[in-house]
């Protein structure tokens, strides 16, 4: 893919990175794949996505220090409670990673952001 262009697939987004990376973006790939199998695979706001029922349900992304999971509506929906009734809701996901000379590890942390208004 040239650089500069937006990626038309997974193969072409996953280019962009490095063999780490994309070793981490083809396990998350891999696990949303097996949890929501009837979902379509897209490329949305430049990002690898899922699409279900005409809808996106998650969207991931790869940054200089970590891999993002941006769950859709019906993601949110699923944590109405956790996430209480007031104001709107951002939900962010990351996965950083570490490498060693022979092993790969990551670590993730889920955090709901409440915002008023």
């Amino acid at each position: 893919m040239a650089r500069g262009s937006k990626p038309e697939d997974y193969a072409d987004y996953a280019s962009l990175f490095t063999a780490d990376v994309q070793h981490i973006l083809n396990q998350v790939r891999r696990t949303i794949q097996k949890a929501a199998s009837e979902a379509h695979e897209t490329i949305s706001y430049g990002m690898p996505a899922f699409r279900l029922d005409g809808a996106i349900i998650v969207w991931f992304a790869a940054f200089a220090n970590h891999i993002g999971f941006y769950p859709g509506a019906s993601g949110i929906a699923a944590f109405k409670k956790e996430l209480g009734d007031t104001g709107t809701r951002k939900v962010r996901c990351s996965f950083q990673s570490t490498s060693r000379s022979h092993s790969r590890s990551s670590r993730g942390s889920c955090s709901f952001e409440r915002r008023n208004g």
